[in-house]
């Protein structure tokens, strides 16, 4: 842990060499704006993290606070950043952690945690923080919550009535830490290992073919799952079920059923399994009791008979293999990480095969249209958000006289003749319409 520094203000003048270095060193001689710091400990946990970068980010998920923070064997990192925020961001990706329930080596992904800096804080970095902080953006997005610090102060008391601690401020502890855990850390360590329980069911029982689908894709799925209502139950935000798998042709739905008693019911199988450490056993420990959630803020019934609200229509103009009208659903996906990746795709069957729509920041912007048949796919690509508006409080992406540059056009892969040789598209493809996420 770093030493705490203080930057103070000093109110009188400075005289004499040793004085105006002494004052320079508090950054604040002659009456100068010092500004307040605190220092940050915390983990990331999924069992614990190794190797994971972690970057700080200002509520707004783009202004970057502090970086290059790399969590040790344990998980564990430290931090100095400026106090004062109503709201921060701490943002952990990669690195890899032993999974609680299966004991296999894992590659973590991404995942995100939002805490009010104040002195001394503990910051745990896990799939119930990345949810709870899911949870506080959507209160604010529905209204809900009249600012980022007045949701995440409603989250974390969602959280804390449903689960029984912080998950933010009590730290998971590592194997190799736990011997020293509180209760608290100890009911951490029982809920994450019962994660890891569901992502295995749900591991087991989608078999997709498709390699983006990976224990951690489901991690962040079952993230999505339980920040729209505090249930594992296939269900995320605006009522949509969640599907994982980024093939062009498959998908699979995010299982269900669980309902609020699933994390608990997880949680005992895995206490009973051969890899639980002996801290968790049930002579040594009582298990908490999961509290039924009223977090209703992202769920929403789907309108029948009505309009379609998620999804809508889309023109395409300009080039005569793609259809002039595509009409798309839910979401297949969306990504949402401010200060990292967002990503909204759809999908749609058309006659002959497939058009896909994806916008997606990440170290850039881009559109993508792509159309999949029996021969091959095609793509169109605009490496910027001209000529649309996201809106994210309708959920809403307007496309207005979008041009989108053809890319390459690609024939299906011949076994034994090697990778397909792109041939240059020359037509620009303009799209308009509206689409809800």
């Amino acid at each position: 842990m770093k030493t705490q520094m203080k930057w103070n203000t000093v109110t009188r003048a400075c005289g004499g060499v040793m004085l105006a270095a002494l004052c320079l060193l508090i950054a604040g001689c002659g009456g100068g704006n010092g500004t307040a710091s605190v220092n940050v400990s915390g983990a990331v946990a999924k069992g614990a993290v190794a190797g994971a970068q972690v970057d700080i980010y200002a509520a707004d998920g783009v202004t970057l606070i502090a970086s290059g923070i790399v969590t040790d064997a344990n998980g564990n990192w430290s931090a100095t950043i400026p106090s004062g925020a109503a709201a921060v961001i701490a943002m952990a990706r990669g690195g890899s952690y032993i999974d609680e329930y299966t004991n296999l080596p894992t590659a973590a992904g991404s995942m995100q945690c939002m805490f009010a800096p104040t002195a001394n804080t503990n910051v745990a970095i896990s799939p119930l923080s990345n949810a709870m902080t899911k949870t506080a953006r959507a209160m604010v997005t529905a209204g809900k919550a009249p600012n980022i610090g007045a949701g995440l102060a409603q989250a974390k008391a969602e959280y804390v009535n449903m689960l029984g601690f912080d998950p933010v401020s009590v730290l998971p502890p590592s194997p190799s830490q736990i011997v020293k855990a509180n209760a608290n850390q100890l009911k951490y360590a029982a809920l994450l290992g019962g994660v890891s329980k569901l992502v295995d069911d749900s591991y087991s029982a989608i078999a997709v073919g498709d390699p983006s689908v990976t224990p951690f894709s489901l991690v962040t799925a079952l993230i999505d799952d339980f920040a729209a209502d505090g249930q594992f139950d296939g269900i995320g935000a605006g009522g949509v079920a969640i599907t994982v798998g980024q093939s062009s042709s498959v998908t699979a739905a995010l299982p269900g059923g669980g309902g609020s008693a699933a994390l608990g019911n997880a949680m005992n199988q895995y206490l009973g399994s051969a890899h639980r450490p002996a801290e968790l056993a049930p002579a040594n420990f009582t298990p908490p009791v999961i509290a039924p959630s009223n977090i209703v803020v992202l769920v929403t019934p789907p309108v029948t008979g009505g309009a379609v609200t998620i999804g809508g229509t889309l023109s395409l103009s300009g080039d005569s293999v793609l259809p002039t009208t595509v009409v798309f659903g839910a979401p297949k996906s969306v990504v949402s990480m401010p200060g990292f990746i967002e990503q909204w795709t759809w999908q749609a069957n058309v006659t002959g095969g497939t058009v896909t729509i994806d916008v997606m920041n990440h170290l850039g912007s881009s559109i993508t249209l792509k159309y999949t048949s029996t021969s091959g796919w095609s793509d169109w690509v605009q490496p910027s958000f001209t000529g649309i508006v996201i809106d994210p409080l309708t959920k809403t992406i307007v496309f207005s006289n979008v041009a989108l540059p053809g890319a390459f056009a690609f024939p299906n892969q011949v076994p034994g003749q090697g990778a397909p040789v792109g041939v240059p598209i020359t037509t620009t493809v303009t799209v308009n319409g509206t689409l809800a996420f």
